[in-house]
């Protein structure tokens, strides 16, 4: 097929490949995934997956290959506007100003890699974004309904029940010993309820995504 071919801020891509980076060990393989008109930076391992959105240009291709984090933050440290093109084999770049570029070889994303991608852009198109002012919403109830330990620390493992419905919002945290309800009212009434269980570690996760932590 045609070339992988896209423009982007250097020092952005960067940013968001150390977010997304930082939420796995050196065993999850990362992609650069360029699906229609965008380009994502792509991570998964056994337990989880997740995709961040760049603000690259794509000008022709589609289609993944795998990332070492530490190689690509290497390149593109403090630059600026940069073409990458990737033919299967290896990606060349070059640098909008001056004379920075180079080539280097590349591995190309296994079967099961291309077959985890497509399992996580169907569920991406047939997802609903959350609104700004439902996930504050959510984060300001969950600092409510803390469960903290003898260090005065949340558990990472202890488990949130969480359930939005027009515009009530309804969160239960649970540890062996401790349960906590709270029930209070979102400003903006969601477009679509929502029922989901998930550990507080899990927060941290989506707080880097999010937020561009």
């Amino acid at each position: 097929g045609e070339a992988i071919k896209f423009v982007v801020s250097g020092e952005e891509l960067q940013k968001d490949v150390k977010t997304v980076a930082q939420i796995f060990d050196k065993e999850a393989e990362l992609l650069l995934a360029v699906c229609g008109e965008s380009v994502y930076v792509v991570g998964f391992d056994t337990s989880k997956a997740c995709w961040l959105k760049t603000n690259a240009k794509v000008l022709t291709g589609e289609g993944c290959f795998v990332i070492l984090p530490e190689v690509l933050s290497g390149l593109l440290n403090k630059r600026s506007t940069m073409t990458f093109k990737f033919d299967g084999s290896q990606v060349s770049f070059k640098q909008k100003t001056g004379n920075y570029a180079g080539v280097m070889s590349i591995q190309p994303c296994s079967k099961n890699s291309i077959s985890q991608l497509n399992g996580i852009f169907a569920a991406q198109f047939e997802s609903t974004a959350m609104p700004d002012s439902t996930f504050s919403a959510l984060e300001n109830a969950l600092k409510l309904c803390n469960i903290n330990d003898s260090y005065g620390e949340v558990p990472q493992e202890l488990i949130r029940y969480i359930h939005a419905d027009g515009e009530n919002l309804s969160i239960t945290s649970y540890d062996p010993f401790h349960s906590v309800l709270l029930n209070t009212k979102l400003e903006k009434p969601v477009k679509e309820s929502f029922k989901i269980a998930v550990y507080h570690s899990h927060f941290g996760i989506i707080n880097s995504l999010a937020r561009g932590k």
